[in-house]
């Protein structure tokens, strides 16, 4: 049985909570954030997510770090080999490349 106080005109009311509640709904609370936590590791270590797109119609086949915050890529848009220049602000079209150069790139990557 719980225990009870006293008031002011002599009834006894219980407690509105005890340790044991609050022991109990920390702990259910530890249980769901554990589950959460379990379920985004899984998601995140079996690769679930949004869905892949079938063709990706924009690629970067390489980058060339200019500076700090410049670099240098070659974007295949399509059927176009694009050379553009990266800033934080801006991205140039540098210079439209031939397709040889595509094969060429390809040649040059390690394979991982």
């Amino acid at each position: 049985m719980p225990a009870t106080e006293a008031t002011s005109i002599g009834v006894k009311a219980a407690p509105i909570l005890s340790w044991g509640d609050v022991g109990a709904t920390l702990l259910m609370l530890m249980l769901v954030l554990g589950v959460i936590i379990g379920l985004a590791l899984l998601a995140k270590r079996f690769n679930v997510g949004m869905p892949m797109q079938r063709k990706q119609h924009v690629r970067v086949l390489s980058t060339t770090m200019v500076s700090t915050k410049e670099r240098v890529v070659v974007v295949k848009a399509g059927n176009s080999l694009l050379l553009l220049g990266v800033t934080p602000h801006n991205v140039n079209l540098i210079k439209e490349l031939p397709a040889e150069f595509e094969a060429e790139l390809l040649k040059e990557k390690p394979s991982s």
